[in-house]
């Protein structure tokens, strides 16, 4: 029982590792693709003036 809950432990942390991976990445994507809006406007403000 004691090796069986252990393993199940081990999946869980693997779950947990695997959201918590995914999760940073869709924050990166986000932050880049914010990034880019910045830079890109701040390059058509610079253009305007």
């Amino acid at each position: 029982m004691f090796i069986f809950q252990k393993c199940c432990q081990k999946k869980q942390d693997g779950i947990m590792y695997l959201f918590v991976m995914r999760f940073l990445g869709a924050m990166f994507m986000s932050f880049k693709i914010l990034l880019n809006v910045l830079l890109m406007e701040e390059n058509l403000f610079q253009i305007l003036i």
